[in-house]
């Protein structure tokens, strides 16, 4: 049986390495902290593969593509940990509250007519936004809840034979006779024949150095008497992502190359302006807690997905879209590991490939 390390317990790692155990591999997971508690933690969920203005049309069509898979990932996943992922197709609505921001939301009409993405213009005025200049409407989006799901993701990779190792930190890694070692901290050394670095924020180790830079989001979390809209809203300033348990996820800022974990007073006032302009049902709704998290961005712009050298591959700068590209790319990954060959969805991802 080929066997796989996996450094890094965020949401790529652990897809990644879900659906090589049911590939047929044997996966070990090494993760400085606990599963998930990095960008993964601090996610809203969206499943947002047409609110996004995504780089290319082979990039928005893979995110269409995953956006779909979750539909049974989702399921398959609360079937083997018998714990729930707060999936929910309730459609998103994006909206241009400037003039300049509607020629933007044109250009994204555009780019999902030319795919076939399902959308439609909202005509005669949306109530809930009376003052935008245009609203576009995507009744596929969806969202998970995405705590419930990595806690999820780490029930079933135990339940299902795979090898867990929590606050593990990585100094170093390299060949060894045909396979890869990998080095830890505490002073474990872990054997492979194949190795995959998702790492994150946290960087490679051992010097080696990627393509990606850290951007702090800031977020905070709402909870009215009663949820005033059941979509998710997203303008250029601000997202609100009504959650099922009846929190409206509102976030989230950007600082790139900050990794301080502090959540600064002009954040929270930026986006409980923006919030309450765009809904004011929410002026008396309890602020119920407010967080950061640290987000890995690819300097040219797209995730990479690749083998960098025999056996050893990487996942890394998925930004914003970590949770909904997460499912599809392990799936893909672990397929590619499994057989030796790279499935040609992959090839958008590849270093050469990645355009600004």
């Amino acid at each position: 049986m080929r066997r796989l390390i996996v450094i890094g317990g965020g949401i790529m790692g652990m897809a990644t390495a879900i659906h090589a155990l049911e590939a047929g591999l044997s996966v070990k997971v090494i993760e400085r902290e606990r599963v998930g508690r990095g960008a993964t933690w601090a996610a809203a969920g969206m499943l947002g593969a047409q609110t996004e203005l995504h780089t290319g049309a082979e990039v928005l069509s893979f995110s269409l593509q995953a956006r779909a898979y979750w539909r049974d990932f989702a399921h398959q996943l609360e079937t083997w940990s018998g714990m729930q992922t707060g999936y929910r197709q309730e459609g998103a609505y994006r909206a241009a509250m400037t003039e300049a921001s509607l020629t933007a939301l044109q250009k994204l009409a555009d780019q999902h007519g030319a795919v076939r993405g399902r959308y439609r213009w909202v005509e005669d005025g949306f109530p809930l936004l009376p003052e935008a200049k245009g609203v576009l409407y995507f009744p596929d989006e969806g969202q998970v809840d995405a705590r419930l799901t990595i806690d999820a993701m780490r029930q079933a990779f135990i339940h299902r034979g795979g090898e867990l190792f929590e606050g593990e930190n990585v100094t170093g890694y390299g060949r060894s006779d045909g396979g890869w070692q990998v080095h830890t901290e505490s002073g474990n050394t872990f054997t492979g024949d194949q190795l995959l670095a998702a790492p994150g924020v946290a960087g490679f180790p051992g010097g080696k150095e990627a393509d990606v830079h850290p951007v702090k989001g800031e977020c905070l979390a709402l909870r009215p008497d009663e949820l005033p809209f059941q979509e998710t809203l997203v303008t250029d300033d601000v997202y609100l992502v009504p959650k099922a348990d009846g929190r409206i996820i509102i976030g989230a800022t950007e600082q790139p190359w900050d990794t301080s974990r502090h959540v600064r007073a002009s954040a929270v006032s930026h986006l409980l302006d923006q919030a309450l302009m765009l809904v004011p049902a929410l002026a008396d709704a309890v602020v119920e807690v407010l967080w950061s998290g640290v987000r890995p961005r690819h300097n040219r712009g797209i995730p990479e997905v690749d083998e960098w050298e025999e056996g050893f591959f990487v996942s890394i700068g998925h930004y914003r879209n970590g949770i909904l590209l997460s499912a599809l790319t392990g799936k893909l990954l672990a397929e590619w590991m499994a057989t030796g060959r790279k499935p040609p969805l992959m090839n958008g991802f590849k270093k050469e490939e990645i355009t600004s």
